[in-house]
């Protein structure tokens, strides 16, 4: 029996902003099936759909709270 177990990628990124192409490119080159992605640094101010990643199922994010480090990401 094989077993198939799918690829993760974790990377606590600093401000996911200006890094969504990085993060992307990344991602891909990986072959992730799933990406975690800490301190994304986003708030309610950001659409999701200014970070969504062709291919992949989500943004599903929890925001940080106050004014310093937190956030997560998760795409799948």
């Amino acid at each position: 029996m094989k077993w198939l177990f799918p690829s993760f990628l974790l990377s606590n990124a600093r401000s996911i902003n200006n890094k969504i192409d990085d993060l992307h490119t990344v991602i891909k080159h990986n072959c992730s099936d799933i990406a975690c992605i800490t301190e994304t640094w986003l708030n309610t101010e950001i659409p999701d759909d200014s970070i969504e990643l062709p291919g992949y199922i989500g943004p599903f994010r929890r925001d940080r709270q106050g004014k310093q480090g937190g956030g997560v990401l998760v795409y799948i």
